[in-house]
């Protein structure tokens, strides 16, 4: 999971231009009409929202009581492929250096494809197109979320415009062999005593968003990189194993610069590394 840079302009302006490109239909000629009768309603809510953002006390946030004809009305607006949308994704695929960050970053395995409502549209249809509440996202984390957001009167899971994602190893994978195949197991721990409440909230997505499965999925493939590249250096330098480590460590390093601490392909290689059976095991498959 990585923090990423959030929208930073008016929310209220964004908002406008998506009612603006909105139309009437034959069906419902009055839509826009209603909506823009409701702005003092939703001018309230975004305010409150940005308000709660910058303190970071979104679980305060009040629920406005509305009928099941306006929720329709607020959830019309949002629609992904709408043009309003695909700019906002665009301009949030940037990272705060300027270089497009293509991957999701709530799981990091592969290229974000939807936007998530950070606080659920079900339950706060008004915030359904603040763009502060819209996070760019691969659409397996977005399937898998929930209306649930809170839990003991917290929020369950990080916000990642706002939660730093906290700097100690939190993330793990076990390593072993079942004959000459390689197993593999992660999970998450809090031994190296990260902010608790962030490690909560860490936990709890990594369950929900199911990332030990989906990471064990890649795996199989992130190790035949790793052999390919150890099979590069061999060949090409004759590279010891101290050598190989170092090679590896460094991949590392850029990896966890780009990604965070626990970068799940940079936890995996670092287990490799730390093992040395597991290290024999791979460096037999490039030799």
């Amino acid at each position: 999971m990585k923090k990423v840079k959030f929208y930073s302009d008016d929310a209220l302006d964004f908002h406008k231009d998506v009612l603006k490109a909105k139309r009437n239909t034959k069906d419902d000629p009055t839509y826009k009409k209603r909506m823009e009768d409701r702005e003092d309603t939703i001018s309230a809510q975004f305010t409150e929202y940005d308000s709660r953002f910058a303190a970071n006390t979104l679980e305060g946030m009040s629920v406005v009581k509305l009928t099941s004809s306006q929720i329709a009305d607020f959830l019309r607006l949002y629609r992904y492929k709408d043009k309003c949308f695909q700019d906002l994704e665009e301009k949030l695929s940037v990272d705060e250096n300027g270089h497009e960050y293509p991957y999701c970053p709530m799981c990091d395995i592969g290229e974000y494809h939807s936007l998530d409502h950070i606080l659920p549209k079900g339950v706060f249809p008004i915030l359904c197109d603040h763009p502060k509440n819209l996070i760019r996202c691969c659409s397996t984390c977005n399937e898998n979320k929930s209306e649930v957001w809170l839990e003991g009167g917290k929020r369950k899971f990080l916000d990642l415009y706002i939660d730093d994602v906290p700097n100690e190893q939190m993330l793990f994978v076990d390593l072993s062999l079942n004959g000459d195949l390689a197993v593999y197991k992660y999970y998450v721990s809090d031994v190296n005593h990260p902010n608790p409440d962030l490690y909560r909230m860490y936990k709890n997505g990594f369950e929900k968003l199911e990332l030990a499965r989906r990471y064990k999925k890649q795996t199989n493939e992130e190790i035949t990189n790793m052999i390919s590249s150890m099979k590069d250096n061999i060949k090409q330098f004759n590279a010891t194993d101290d050598q190989l480590k170092t090679s590896i460590r460094s991949s590392v390093a850029d990896m966890q610069q780009r990604h965070g601490v626990n970068y799940w392909r940079a936890i995996l290689k670092l287990a490799f590394c730390d093992d040395a059976k597991m290290f024999a095991w791979l460096k037999s498959k490039a030799v």
